[in-house]
C-alpha cells in the first residue's frame, strides 16, 4: 500500500492510545470500497459523494480552533471513504475558524421527537425518532480546482445517514447515527457520528464526535483505531433548523 496520509491519523491515534487507549488489531481486507482519484470529480454520487459546492440549506457549522485537531478529524471521518494517499489526496484543507476562508464543515438536520413537536423554550423528555435525518458538507480548499483529468472538484457530503440512539433529557440531546456507504439495502456501515449538547430557545451547540469502522480500502478498524469516539470540533445550528418546532 502506497505511503499514505492515513499513516499521519495513526501516528495520532498511537499518541491517545498511549493515554490509556487500548487499540484494536488491524486485519485488512483484499477490495476497495472506491477506485482512488475518482470520488470527488465523479457526478451523481449520492454520499458519501461529491455535489455542487455551496451552504444553502446548511445552517449549522462545526468549530474547532485547534487547526491541526480540527484537520486531522475531518481527514480521518472522510478516510472510511475517501483515498487518503499521498498521490490521491481527495480531501484538502479545510478551516474550522469561522470566516477564516471559504472552507468549513457544515451540517444540516431535522431531528423529530416521538413525543411530538419540539418547544424549544421548554425542557423536554422524549426519545428522537428513527425518521430523523442528518446531513454533512465539507467544503475544502480543493473545490473548485480542476484534478489531472480536468474535472471540477465539489463539495463532500455525508448525508446516508441512520439514527441508531436518540434522547432529550432536560435541554440535553444525545444523538448518535450509523453512516453508510450508500442509501442502498446492502451498504456497508462505514462507521458512527455521536452529536451531543444543550439547546436553547435560539442555538443548538455540543460537540461531533466520530468512530470509523473501516478506511476507504476496506482495511479495519478504521481512524481513530480504538473503540472509542473522537472528537472533530463543536457544532452550532439554530434550534429550530435541526428540531422540528411547533
Amino acid at each position: 500500500m502506497k505511503q499514505i496520509r492515513k499513516n499521519s491519523i495513526k501516528m495520532v491515534v498511537a499518541l491517545v492510545m498511549s493515554m490509556g487507549f487500548v487499540a484494536c488489531s488491524k486485519s485488512k481486507k483484499s477490495t476497495r470500497l472506491k477506485s482512488p482519484n475518482s470520488l470527488r470529480t465523479r457526478t451523481g454520487i449520492n454520499a458519501p459523494g461529491v455535489t455542487q459546492h455551496g451552504t444553502q440549506g446548511y445552517a449549522g457549522k462545526v468549530i474547532n480552533y485547534d487547526q491541526s485537531a480540527f484537520q486531522w478529524g475531518v481527514d480521518s471521518l472522510v478516510s472510511s471513504f475517501l483515498d487518503m494517499s499521498e498521490g490521491a489526496q481527495e480531501m484538502g484543507l479545510v478551516s474550522g475558524t469561522p470566516g477564516q476562508d471559504n472552507t468549513g464543515f457544515y451540517l444540516a438536520g431535522k431531528m423529530i421527537l416521538v413525543s411530538g413537536p419540539f418547544n424549544p423554550n421548554q425542557y423536554v423528555s422524549s426519545a428522537v425518532s428513527s425518521n430523523s435525518v442528518l446531513s454533512f458538507r465539507i467544503i475544502d480548499n480543493l473545490v473548485g480546482q480542476k484534478s489531472q483529468s480536468g474535472e471540477v472538484f465539489k463539495s463532500v457530503d455525508m448525508n446516508t445517514f441512520s439514527l441508531r440512539n436518540g434522547n432529550v433529557s432536560g435541554n440535553f440531546v444525545s444523538l448518535e447515527f450509523d453512516y453508510y456507504s450508500s442509501n442502498e439495502s446492502n451498504a456497508t456501515v462505514l462507521g458512527k457520528v455521536l452529536l451531543e449538547g444543550t439547546f436553547d430557545a435560539s442555538v443548538f451547540r455540543g460537540q461531533l464526535y466520530f468512530n470509523n469502522n473501516q478506511y476507504w480500502d476496506g482495511a479495519s478498524p478504521g481512524a481513530p483505531g480504538t473503540n472509542q469516539y473522537a472528537v472533530i470540533g463543536q457544532i452550532e445550528v439554530p434550534t429550530c433548523s435541526f428540531f422540528q418546532c411547533n
